[in-house]
């Protein structure tokens, strides 16, 4: 059952960043619906939501499982170790997908600068 409430405090997590670039998808183009915005962001950011989906979420999971069965016994035993995961487990869907879309930012921003170069 707690990998269930992992799994949703880490999407969770990963949809309030998305939510940010929805938001700032909307403010450039005002006039476009809720699911154009989607599909413009599903368009354009498909694979960071994937990566962030296939390597944050199973990452996270797998270090739940190490901690409880392999972790010292002071903090698995601890009355609210449970809480506390799903609560870091909020804040590194958020993060995780932020830092996932700011190395893909980068780096396809970096592609674009090698093929301007190439071209000009």
């Amino acid at each position: 059952m707690e990998y269930l409430v992992i799994l949703a405090c880490l999407l969770l997590g990963i949809g309030f960043h998305v939510g940010q670039k929805v938001l700032e998808l909307d403010k450039l183009k005002p006039d476009d619906s809720l699911s154009d915005v989607f599909v413009l962001l599903w368009k354009d950011d498909k694979i960071t939501i994937l990566i962030s989906v296939f390597l944050i979420i199973p990452f996270v999971e797998l270090a739940y499982f190490i901690l409880l069965d392999y972790g010292p016994d002071n903090i698995v035993k601890w009355e609210y170790f449970d809480l506390a995961f799903f609560f870091a487990a909020l804040i590194l869907g958020y993060a995780g997908q932020r830092i996932v879309y700011g190395a893909l930012g980068k780096a396809v921003t970096y592609a674009e600068n090698k093929v301007n170069q190439k071209l000009q």
